[in-house]
């Protein structure tokens, strides 16, 4: 959870990187070649595979920072919860 003066700012900034995931996504969808389409799609180039990939980058790693500093916190927890249930 977020506090402070930017907690409105991140919350923001985390809702753009989700719709930003889902963004590639719809691309994926609509201009791959999966779904059993042949061919590949025109009317993208290298400047819109290089933003969805650096959208992508960025969701993941915040996704991963996330998940590590939630695992940080909770074994500190674990681990002050049985200090102070054997004193």
């Amino acid at each position: 959870m977020f506090v402070g003066i930017g907690a409105d700012t991140i919350k923001k900034i985390l809702a753009s990187l989700s719709e930003a995931a889902l963004g590639v996504n719809d691309l994926r969808s609509a201009y791959g070649t999966g779904h059993g389409r042949p061919n590949r799609s025109s009317g993208l180039n290298s400047r819109h595979a290089h933003l969805a990939v650096q959208c992508s980058d960025a969701w993941v790693r915040c996704m991963l920072e996330t998940l590590t500093l939630r695992k940080r916190q909770e074994t500190g927890r674990e681990s002050d919860q049985s200090s102070s249930s054997s004193s």
